[in-house]
């Protein structure tokens, strides 16, 4: 008796997983600050900007891609200017060389009050 009515409830249950909206937000952001910038600079390789790109393009914007990995190539033809980030990674990273405290191992810091973090 318990089992079927516990049944009935999962199935009533609704697992609501929210979709990121972040590619329609930098899409509203760029129509909506369009009088504020004369290049529109992409930081991704992703097929749902090309829409657009082309619209910026068609309203005089100058149109930047910077991205790795796969870059949808209507994409790469409307940019302006397409750099490919694996290619700049040497340029625009660093590595920061730290030593390990005595007797801690290696000091990465901590969010959760481990091993590095300053209590």
């Amino acid at each position: 008796m318990m089992a079927k009515k516990f049944s009935r409830m999962m199935r009533e249950i609704i697992i609501e997983i929210p979709k990121s909206n972040f590619d329609v937000e930098i899409s509203v952001d760029a129509i909506r600050i369009f009088d504020r910038y004369d290049t529109f600079c992409l930081f991704s390789g992703d097929s749902d900007f090309a829409y657009l790109s082309r619209f910026l393009k068609r309203k005089g914007k100058h149109v930047m891609v910077i991205a790795s990995g796969q870059v949808f190539h209507t994409l790469k033809e409307v940019a302006d200017l397409y750099i490919n980030a694996q290619q700049i990674k040497h340029d625009i990273s660093s590595v920061k060389e730290t030593t390990p405290h005595e007797g801690r191992g290696l000091d990465i810091g901590s969010a959760s009050g481990g091993q590095g973090s300053q209590n």
